[in-house]
């Protein structure tokens, strides 16, 4: 993309402006981020590293790019629970959109993989209401037993 610049009716080229395939890459994986139950699929070798180093937005997302158009492809995993079809079309919107906006290329397609299913926060869930059963069931026995000794102070 060659920036013309125009002084008093002159053509005057300013230089090129090119944006590497790595930087739509963060952008798609940056709009992966807004979607609510969806991630981008890393390894467990990513996975690590990451917690001891800057996060890598452009991992599991491949970026073909020709002078004009892009095209992304979007390896996902999405949380138990959530419908898929509609998390993978609302990504597909809003990677197109960030990178349109932010680039001025024309996305051809989007396509989104799904490689795995992420059972964490159902497991979380799961352990936090068993907790909160247990609390309850403890809660329950106390009162109870207040209950009954304040049946017995009465009879007396």
């Amino acid at each position: 993309m060659a920036e013309k610049l125009n002084i008093n009716d002159e053509m005057l080229e300013i230089g090129e402006v090119k944006i590497s395939e790595e930087v739509i890459s963060v952008v798609a994986g940056l709009a992966v981020t807004e979607v609510e139950g969806v991630s981008v699929a890393n390894s467990i070798a990513d996975g690590i590293v990451e917690k001891f180093v800057k996060k890598n937005y452009g991992k599991g997302i491949r970026v073909e790019l020709t002078e004009k158009e892009v095209s992304v492809d979007v390896h996902v995993v999405v949380d138990y629970g959530i419908k898929i079809p509609d998390a993978a079309w609302q990504l597909q919107e809003i990677i197109k959109k960030n990178i349109e906006n932010m680039t001025d290329l024309t996305v051809a397609k989007v396509n989104i993989f799904v490689e795995s299913i992420s059972i964490e926060r159902e497991k979380a869930e799961m352990k936090e209401a068993r907790r909160v059963t247990k609390e309850e069931k403890k809660a329950a026995k106390v009162a109870k037993k207040a209950a009954a000794s304040e049946e017995a102070r009465e009879e007396k």
